[in-house]
């Protein structure tokens, strides 16, 4: 987790909109709209550029490092282990892992991930076996692939040849599951199961 920096109270105080900069003091409590239960922006003019401030569900704020990487995570990154929010503009690539809080890349290929917060995928998860991700899943497609997440799964296009186990939803309203094994404890949503003619 992030550093530790306060907690909000549970009332609303105020209306705010998306997008709007939240002034905050570490000294006095955060005033929020009740209606606010999970918000990820990048804080501005406080911790610097390549930090993310996180305003959990349960109250609590923490700020995040940020790791940037342009390009693949290969052979000249290697494995990567940190301790913040992630950034890949490419390929995680077949037989590299990854471990950190949250994870924004384009394309996960026969890598290793496991993160504590959510995994967004731009594109596609592709054979890769061991996805361990402990807060919400967003991919445009899953293709031969064994993905755990505690939270909700939502995919755009087709889930094809892979076991699925989540804690919340899988939503799949768009596209398509085929040949595949989904265990979703809050329920299924999909366009269409089997073979799509």
């Amino acid at each position: 987790t992030g550093e530790w920096m306060g907690r909000i109270p549970s009332y609303p105080t105020t209306e705010m909109s998306p997008g709007i900069v939240i002034p905050f003091s570490l000294r006095a409590p955060m005033m929020l709209p009740a209606n606010w239960s999970l918000v990820q922006k990048r804080a501005v003019g406080r911790s610097g550029p390549s930090t993310t401030l996180l305003i959990a569900a349960m109250g609590t704020v923490a700020v995040y490092p940020e790791m940037r990487i342009d390009g693949d995570v290969d052979y000249e990154t290697g494995n990567i282990n940190f301790n913040g929010n992630l950034v890949v503009s490419g390929v995680i690539r077949e037989g590299f892992s990854v471990r950190c809080a949250n994870l924004t890349v384009d394309q996960v290929h026969g890598a290793e991930v496991n993160i504590t917060g959510d995994l967004n995928v731009s594109t596609g998860i592709i054979d890769s076996y061991v996805i361990n991700v402990q807060g919400n899943i967003q991919a445009r497609y899953i293709n031969n692939s064994r993905i755990k997440a505690f939270r909700d799964l939502i995919v755009q296009r087709e889930i094809i040849d892979s076991k699925i186990f989540v804690g919340g939803r899988c939503f799949n309203e768009s596209g398509a599951i085929i040949a595949s094994l989904i265990n979703a404890k809050g329920g299924i949503r999909a366009g269409a199961v089997g073979r799509v003619k």
